[in-house]
């Protein structure tokens, strides 16, 4: 028995499986939507392309093309081109695929061991695949964060500032990956100067669409349905957490005042009190903003959690593997990750886990122990391996 178990986990952790394993989700998810005829999200991207050619406006219903709101940023109607213009199952196959890709490939490059990166594959694939069911953005996302890190550590500054602006120019929270940019103070002017480059580029890419005379107004929509948006929703997040355990009248804006503070505090205390800059710190950075990027978020949906749990996979790296750690992760393995499957107890979840936004709990739990690692610096250091 022990035999081959050793074999199971010696082949489960090998490169090549686990990437299999990614691009077959990714596809078969995608397929599998198709079928059923269940892909509104992309039906709304596709959509969103030929609603820009046409120079209508993107962020109003379309109730005979689908449900709900393009929420977007203008900019990623024209990034999305490539996919809009397949046909509707080859389109979604390749854009799931390639989202699982992105996610996968921006962990191989991460400074850390292989067996550090084979359980984080392994880690978030259950939550990567409630996100591959919803055909969004997040996976993207995701992986955009990483991949900024990967592109700092290596010093690759062009890289880094095309990905860190795209991640803005897709969702306006994906943006947060700029805030890494400070931790690396021998390039922080260079890098900044390229990031505000490309930023500039996205930001008017539109208008070699629609022409710059309409940029305007393709900006102002988008305002516009933001207000709007902000105003109804509370996110499976810790406004979401707050507004069903205890009550509806604190203003959302001020519990977002209060998780702008926690942010800027944390940042400033591992930039300018942190002794030892090291590739630990820089992790737990990446870890706090993946995080807190979803739990401050008042749009934050299930499927969205596959950027924090990537955060916490990077917390647990780099924290010391006690009872409480452990049983932090198993928390967000079971509530988080597995809450929306078929795993889990259906009464359960929809009793309490849905209407009560428990799904963003344990990763609460785990972004407030990642705040007690660093300021007290009791977080384990993670030594570069590059095998």
């Amino acid at each position: 028995m022990n035999s081959f178990w050793r074999k199971a986990k010696s082949f489960f952790s090998q490169e090549k499986v686990i990437l299999f394993f990614y691009v077959l989700a990714g596809f078969v998810i995608a397929l599998q939507h198709y079928l059923h005829g269940s892909y509104n999200n992309y039906k709304i991207f596709k959509a969103s392309t030929a609603h820009l050619l046409a120079r209508q406006n993107l962020h109003v219903e379309y109730p005979n093309e689908y449900f709900d709101l393009f929420l977007y940023h203008p900019t990623f109607a024209v990034l999305f081109a490539p996919f809009a213009w397949l046909p509707m199952w080859l389109g979604m196959c390749l854009w799931n695929v390639f989202s699982a890709l992105m996610v996968f490939y921006a962990i191989k490059f991460l400074p850390i061991s292989s067996k550090q990166k084979t359980f984080i594959w392994w880690f978030i694939f259950v939550e990567l695949m409630t996100a591959l069911h919803n055909l969004q953005t997040n996976p993207l996302i995701a992986a955009l964060i990483v991949w900024t890190f990967v592109n700092l550590e290596n010093q690759k500054t062009v890289a880094t500032g095309f990905v860190s602006s795209l991640g803005f120019f897709i969702k306006g929270y994906g943006g947060i990956s700029a805030a890494l940019l400070p931790f690396y103070r021998k390039d922080f002017f260079k890098n900044v100067f390229v990031y505000l480059i490309f930023f500039g580029i996205l930001a008017i890419l539109p208008a070699f669409v629609v022409g710059f005379d309409q940029l305007p107004r393709l900006y102002s929509e988008w305002q516009t349905l933001l207000v709007e948006d902000h105003k109804v929703n509370y996110g499976v997040s810790i406004i979401g957490l707050i507004c069903t355990l205890i009550t509806t009248s604190i203003p959302i804006i001020y519990i977002q005042l209060v998780g702008l503070i926690c942010l800027g505090l944390f940042l400033a205390y591992g930039f300018f009190l942190v002794k030892n800059q090291d590739i630990t710190l820089r992790i737990s950075v990446v870890a706090y903003l993946m995080m807190w990027v979803i739990l401050f978020n008042h749009a934050a949906e299930s499927n969205t959690h596959v950027i924090s749990v990537v955060g916490v996979a990077f917390w647990y790296l780099i924290s010391p593997k006690n009872k409480l750690t452990k049983a932090l992760v198993i928390f967000v393995f079971i509530l988080t990750i597995l809450s929306p499957t078929d795993i889990f107890p259906k009464i359960i979840r929809d009793k309490y886990v849905i209407p009560y936004n428990l799904k963003a709990l344990p990763i609460l739990l785990v972004w407030l122990h990642l705040q007690y690692l660093v300021f007290t610096q009791k977080y384990q250091p993670l030594h570069e391996q590059n095998n």
